[in-house]
């Protein structure tokens, strides 16, 4: 019977178990093997640093230990975005973050501010795509890769597919990410009184109390995070609508604006 470790060894087995913390590893038994491997401990951050989006960590690039027949990833998942979002794993390796749905592990769905531990194993090497199941956001962009034992591509700059569309409202170039009903947010903009305040030439309004939508075009992103939390984000007496409206609806309005005043002149 072996002898429990203790002096020098136990010091030793202290600073390995230390140093792994630091490196973002947890540890954890591998199948058929005496020895921990390491769990690897990705944060993710919904809602940043736009919100479609997802913020990985430094430790975005997974490892696969020695002679481990799978490996375990904890994703730390917070929402730092100002609407609800979810975060899922897929758990079929690809080649490119290009579904919109898969099968896979998911968080439950967090409102801001709200945090959940999503434990995923692992056993294949490759890249797996992760994705926000609300209905359209992973369609607008929110989604990525991460890599498992292998390390994921440089991120690179892509330029959104564009389609020429002829709807009720005009004819305008319309991007594959865009989210919500332009036609349903039409009189969504009239009845919550946008037009009191701003400037949209689509919708006969004139009023320069707030900026003037068809000169600052803004993007989608921009319209809903404003519309949600009003003054909060633009640092002005704008009312908040996440009380009033409902997020399909501020989706709808914000798809109207943007397609409004992005026309082909």
């Amino acid at each position: 019977m072996s002898r429990p470790a203790s002096g020098p060894w136990l010091i030793v087995l202290a600073i390995a178990t230390a140093c792994a913390g630091i490196a973002g590893y947890e540890t954890a038994p591998v199948a058929g093997h005496g020895d921990p491997a390491p769990v690897t401990l990705i944060a993710v951050t919904a809602g940043k640093p736009s919100e479609l989006a997802f913020r990985l960590s430094r430790s975005s690039f997974a490892p696969w230990p020695a002679g481990a027949s799978v490996t375990t990833v904890k994703f730390r998942v917070t929402n730092g975005g100002v609407r609800s979002h979810d975060f899922k794993v897929c758990t079929t390796p690809g080649r490119a973050a290009s579904a919109n749905a898969c099968s896979g592990k998911a968080t439950r769905l967090l409102g801001p501010g709200r945090s959940e531990t999503l434990t995923v194993s692992f056993k294949r090497r490759g890249l797996y795509e992760y994705l926000s199941i609300v209905p359209g956001e992973a369609a607008g962009g929110m989604k990525g890769l991460v890599g498992v034992g292998i390390k994921p591509p440089p991120a690179t700059q892509t330029t959104p597919v564009t389609t020429t569309t002829t709807t009720a409202l005009t004819t305008t170039t319309e991007p594959s990410s865009l989210v919500g009903n332009a036609n349903s947010g039409k009189p969504i903009f009239t009845s919550a009184g946008c037009g009191s305040c701003h400037t949209l030439a689509a919708a006969g309004a004139s009023s320069t109390v707030g900026p003037s939508l068809d000169a600052t075009k803004p993007t989608q992103p921009v319209i809903v995070q404003a519309v949600t939390d009003g003054g909060t984000v633009t640092g002005s007496s704008m009312p908040a609508y996440a009380g009033t409206l409902t997020p399909t609806q501020i989706d709808d309005l914000a798809a109207y604006v943007y397609l409004t005043t992005h026309t082909i002149n």
